[in-house]
């Protein structure tokens, strides 16, 4: 039974992800509907009511902010008076001796700035998924989610929270954002 649904959601994941054909992407309408396709075909719903299916399935969709929102998210972080240190280490990153940790996930890359204590970091939240975020280090504020990143076959795939999506075949967080490139 388990072969099966590993078959199916295999089959499933190849059919909407576009495989059979030309590449395409797939709008945050579709991400959503094929998450809840899976989530439904692995049971994960089986002790559900159908009031709370509905609830759930709301908030699965990604919400949306305006571009001057998230500004002013990342604005709302007070400057920091005196230098950073950060230290890169093999299981990720310390700020001022303290490892860097975020309870979604283990931080697998990072950039950032010492001057200022800004830190962009992409956090593993599956095999190939993974969700960017933004802090300023050393201020307690919590980190600014910019994303959700896919690493497939050799591309990324970032939907920032603004909805725009970006693709390349490098992904590099830097202090305050990130860049991602292209070989064309």
């Amino acid at each position: 039974m388990l072969r099966f649904k590993w078959s199916v959601l295999f089959s499933l994941t190849v059919l909407l992800s576009g495989c059979f054909g030309a590449p395409r992407q797939l709008s945050p309408e579709q991400l959503a509907a094929q998450q809840q396709m899976m989530e439904k075909i692995m049971g994960n719903r089986l002790n559900q009511s159908p009031n709370s299916q509905k609830s759930t399935n709301n908030s699965s969709q990604p919400s949306v902010i305006s571009e001057s929102e998230l500004l002013q998210q990342i604005n709302a972080f007070p400057i920091v008076d005196k230098k950073v240190a950060f230290t890169k280490k093999q299981d990720g990153l310390t700020v001022n001796g303290k490892k860097l940790v975020d309870p979604e996930g283990t931080i697998k890359f990072f950039g950032f700035d010492a001057q200022s204590g800004d830190v962009t970091y992409l956090i593993k939240t599956g095999s190939d998924t993974f969700t960017c975020k933004y802090v300023r280090a050393t201020t307690g504020i919590e980190p600014v989610k910019l994303g959700d990143a896919v690493f497939n076959n050799g591309d990324w795939k970032i939907t920032t929270v603004t909805g725009k999506s970006f693709n390349g075949d490098k992904l590099i967080p830097l202090g305050k954002g990130f860049i991602i490139s292209r070989e064309d």
